[in-house]
This record gives C-alpha cells, structure tokens and sequence, in this order.
C-alpha cells in the first residue's frame, strides 16, 4: 500500500531511531549471505503482517508506519555490516523494493543516515557502535553514489553527509583497526570528493528544448 503524505511527515519529524544501537560490525562482519538473508527477511515477513493486521482493523496509516519502521530496521542491519564481500548488492534489493511500495525508500534511508551521523557525534556511545555508525555512512556512500548526478533525494543524503563535518574520534578508529582491519576517513571528506566526482545534471528524461 502507498503511504500517504501523512506516514511521510511522521517518518521525518520521529524520533531517532534505536536501531543502529542494536548492531555490531564485528558481529555482523562474521554472518554469511543465508544468515543476512534470513534475517531480513523475518523484517519482511513481519513488516507485512503488521500491515495486513491493521488494514484490518482499519487503521492503515499505523500498519504502514509500523511496517516501515521493520523495513528501516533491515535497512540498518544489512547497512551496519562491512561490506568487503559485496554482499549488499544482493540483501538492499528486497527491501527496497517492499519501502518503494510505500514510497519510503529515500525518507527510510535519509533516516538511517541521520541516525548514523548523531550515534558518531555521540560520545556517550561505546566506540563500537560508533565504529558500526561509520560502515553504515561508508555502504550509504558507496551504493548511492552513482545515483546522485540525476537523482536530487539521493544527492541531498550524501550533502547531508558532508554538511555534518564529521571526525572520527582516535578510539572509534582504533575500534576499527583493531577488530577489523580497516583504516578510517572522514565520511564528510568521503562525501565532499563523491558530490565533486558526480556533479548534478538534469534527469535523464528532462531533454533540452
């Protein structure tokens, strides 16, 4: 079911989610394809039944809030895992399709995006929550990028990136050296070299008169 304009505003003006608090890169680091995929796929399943359960009830607009909520809670799992395999390319398809059916993919991901950049702003977070922020903006970055010369919602979640004048605290860093071996970059400075990569051109089927 299409969300209304509604579910729309609701998602922008919640509450920051808790999602990305519930997941570790080092422990996602470690699941394979069936396990990721199972796991999205329960969030699935249950985004579903949540929207049919209210439907019934005729209360649309919570099942539909309700089963985004799910689908972004998939989003960030999948999104908190290094992604060294290329495993992401196989797990986002199935929930981006099920968030387009509500016309939330973008709001979801912006969301997601938001989260990530308070939870590394966040000095009260352990660091590896912090570490497991930063993959979070690294997949957003690298799955999007070559959308955002024609894609303004797109383009806006890697300025929001950039604008955030992200640092990532010594012991974040260290988080991720030492469980992973990753070396660290600013995702601002990351997404200040993809916005000159990609400049802005108008949609594909905008044509000039």
């Amino acid at each position: 079911m299409k969300a209304s304009l509604l579910i729309i505003v609701m998602l922008l003006f919640s509450a920051p989610a808790k999602s990305i608090q519930k997941f570790k890169y080092n422990e996602l680091q470690i699941k394979n394809y069936d396990e990721m995929l199972e796991k999205v796929n329960t969030h699935i399943t249950k985004s579903r039944q949540l929207a049919i359960k209210h439907q019934e009830q005729g209360d649309d607009e919570t099942g539909d809030q309700m089963a985004i909520d799910q689908l972004s809670e998939a989003l960030t799992y999948i999104l908190s895992r290094p992604d060294k395999d290329n495993m992401l390319t196989k797990l986002l398809p199935p929930i981006r399709k099920e968030l387009v059916n509500y016309n939330a993919f973008e709001t979801s991901l912006s969301l997601v995006v938001t989260d990530a950049i308070t939870a590394i702003q966040s000095s009260k977070l352990p660091a590896t929550y912090r570490a497991t922020s930063v993959f979070v903006l690294e997949n957003v970055m690298s799955q999007v990028q070559p959308l955002i010369s024609t894609n303004k919602e797109m383009r806006s979640i890697i300025k929001k990136i950039r604008d955030a004048q992200l640092k990532v605290p010594p012991e974040v860093m260290n988080d991720r050296k030492l469980k992973s071996m990753f070396n660290t970059s600013s995702p601002s400075l990351t997404a200040e070299k993809i916005l000159k990569k990609y400049p802005s051109q108008p949609p594909i089927n905008e044509t000039k008169e």
